[in-house]
């Protein structure tokens, strides 16, 4: 993996690309985590509520 920042050139060792894949991936899900939690909750109170 090669990252560039100001037309610079990194190369990153395989061990670190795989943290940093890892890393987005992780917290991506924990953000598409939270946020089915938060329609879950927000429905059930909206049910709770209305009583639908």
């Amino acid at each position: 993996m090669i990252i560039t920042i100001r037309n610079k050139r990194y190369k990153l060792s395989p061990g670190l690309t795989e943290f940093i894949r890892g890393f987005q991936y992780g917290l991506g899900l924990t953000f598409c985590l939270s946020i089915g939690v938060l329609l879950v909750m927000a429905f059930m109170l909206a049910a709770l509520r209305y009583g639908v």
